[in-house]
């Protein structure tokens, strides 16, 4: 469905992939919104990026238009409400090592060192755990 778009995106032309992915008949698409706000943030457009983000955990992109939402909170200098937002993905999720490391980046940006050390760690330990788990189901 989106395979338009990858050509546009492997051929260079970000700005005609945004556009494609910014037609009405995208809108409820969350594949599509997801897609669009990872071009949006890789260009620098991080406000833009946030409420495509936010309009994909709503049509059900899920963790991963949460945890998206959560980062463009860091690169738009908000760490109080990235941290929220990062707690939010691990009450639900808490194997992402993903949030776990924004998460420490959050607590750093806040100034809260202790802590970030402690979720520096946490991701450390859910990265390995997450490893270990795809190398015994590799043997099945």
């Amino acid at each position: 469905q989106l395979a338009e778009v990858r050509d546009l995106v492997a051929t260079g032309r970000l700005p005609e992939a945004i556009r494609v992915l910014q037609r009405a008949d995208r809108a409820a698409d969350p594949d599509a919104l997801l897609a669009l706000g990872h071009l949006l943030a890789f260009g620098a457009r991080f406000a833009e990026a946030l409420d495509v983000f936010e309009a994909a955990a709503r049509c059900g992109a899920g963790h991963l238009a949460r945890l998206a939402r959560a980062y463009t909170l860091l690169e738009l200098d908000r760490p109080g409400l990235a941290l929220a937002a990062f707690d939010d993905v691990l009450a639900d999720r808490p194997d992402l090592g993903d949030a776990r490391e924004g998460q420490a980046l959050a607590l750093k940006q806040l100034g809260r060192d202790a802590e970030a050390e402690v979720a520096f760690r946490l991701h450390l330990a859910t990265i390995a755990r997450s490893a270990e788990l795809r190398v015994r189901n590799a043997g099945r």
